[in-house]
C-alpha cells in the first residue's frame, strides 16, 4: 500500500510548530494551557442576550484549539518547501 502523501510546508512554518510544541509541552506550558482551558474552554460559549460576550468566549475557545492543533503538528512528517 502506498504511503499517504505528506504535506509540504516552508521552514518558517515548520519552526513555528516546533516552537508551539516546545512551549506548551514543557511543564510550565502544560500548566498554562490547562489553566486556559479551565478558564475559557470548558464554559459555554453562548450567552443569551449578549452577542459580544458570546463572540469573546468563542474566540477564546478557538485560540485554545489553535494552540493544541499547532502542538500536534510538531509530531507530523512534512516535506520542506524550497524557498
Amino acid at each position: 500500500m502506498a504511503e499517504p502523501k505528506r504535506r509540504a510546508v516552508n521552514k518558517e512554518q515548520l519552526g513555528r510548530y516546533g516552537d508551539y510544541a516546545a512551549t506548551f509541552r514543557s511543564v510550565g506550558g502544560k500548566r498554562v494551557l490547562e489553566d486556559l482551558k479551565n478558564e475559557y474552554y470548558f464554559q459555554k460559549s453562548y450567552v443569551q442576550g449578549d452577542v459580544f460576550e458570546t463572540f469573546r468566549r468563542t474566540c477564546c475557545r478557538d485560540l485554545i484549539t489553535r494552540i493544541e492543533w499547532m502542538v500536534s503538528r510538531a509530531d507530523e512528517q512534512f516535506d520542506v518547501e524550497d524557498e
